[in-house]
């Protein structure tokens, strides 16, 4: 099932129907009966449709989210940006009332900031296989501009990614040796005509609004100057403001994210999610990073994480009970 059918759950559904003809599909959305060229493997129905089983379901529920998140992204206030989202997506996703409906289910979560809605269908509707998506875009943007800032070329699992996709994932640069060094080496002047260079060619050519890299690569600076994480954070930022254009970044870049993520769990592969874990590890609280999830055995696990990542992960632990706090209060 998907449930929220804008331009990535459309992107998603018409995606995920067509390449799994022999499975069926559907579609909850406010307006059932509209007709948008499903597959005869897909059919729509309103919230009432989930019904008491155990069929995952994909939630794309959003109120103008990445409209938002664009015009505070390309204004330097991510933070105000993130807090807005947050209580509007809020006002749409009623957990508690639907707990019957989802309890038994595996839900992936899209809507944002996701770990702050993970978290709220675990406490309130009591549903324990919840898992957020994000880290794989994330964990691709970070090779992106590794790419085309720093010259270095990256697989797709070379560089884990964790912390939290609501807020901005970790890269765990501590997994390839050296690579710290690397992004920390050139000034930063040079890494950022580089990526002005990438983002006039084709090395970057999905941007939809390339200026828009310029203009928040001209408003942050990392500090300190070589710190490699921020770097690489800052670099992000500018690609996911470039990458926005109307209401959503590029569809084909996060549907084929969410497509790829629906697939593995047909195959029962190990993917890139956000699930519970204890933070700190030892005996902590319940929190959502990102890490790995191996679909066969259920097993969820962190990547292994250097001090300073572990510092930046507890900073954001601490950011997201307090936005926490700031939504339920509003």
């Amino acid at each position: 099932m998907v449930w929220g059918l804008g331009a990535l759950g459309l992107a998603v559904l018409h995606g995920v129907a067509a390449r799994h003809p022999h499975r069926r599909f559907v579609g909850i959305t406010r307006d059932p009966l509209r007709n948008n060229g499903f597959p005869p493997n897909v059919r729509l129905g309103d919230v009432a449709r989930l019904g008491v089983d155990d069929a995952p379901v994909l939630v794309c529920v959003a109120d103008e989210e990445a409209e938002v998140l664009r015009q505070y992204l390309v204004a330097g206030q991510l933070d105000l940006g993130r807090a807005m989202v947050a209580r509007n997506n809020r006002r749409l996703f009623h957990p508690a009332v639907l707990g019957d409906r989802l309890r038994h289910r595996t839900v992936l979560m899209v809507t944002n900031p996701v770990e702050l809605m993970c978290a709220r269908l675990a406490q309130t509707a009591g549903c324990r296989a919840v898992y957020g998506v994000g880290m794989q875009i994330d964990a691709e943007r970070y090779r992106d501009v590794l790419r085309a800032g720093w010259g270095i070329g990256l697989g797709a699992d070379e560089l884990p990614v964790s912390g939290m996709h609501g807020l901005e994932a970790i890269p765990v640069l501590s997994a390839v040796p050296g690579l710290a060094a690397r992004i920390a080496a050139p000034p930063w002047p040079v890494v950022c005509d580089r990526l002005h260079n990438a983002a006039r060619t084709d090395r970057l050519n999905w941007l939809l609004q390339p200026q828009r890299l310029a203009a928040v690569l001209s408003r942050l600076r990392p500090e300190p100057d070589d710190d490699p994480y921020r770097r690489l954070a800052i670099a992000a930022q500018a690609l996911a403001a470039a990458e926005f254009n109307g209401w959503h970044p590029p569809v084909h870049r996060a549907g084929g994210h969410m497509n790829a993520l629906v697939d593995s769990w047909f195959t029962t592969e190990r993917v890139r999610v956000s699930a519970a874990c204890q933070w700190p590890p030892a005996g902590g609280a319940e929190v959502f990073l990102g890490g790995t999830l191996d679909l066969a055995t259920g097993a969820f696990g962190l990547p292994d994480l250097n001090a300073t990542e572990l510092e930046r992960v507890a900073r954001q632990v601490e950011s997201m009970r307090a936005l926490t706090v700031a939504v339920e209060e509003s």
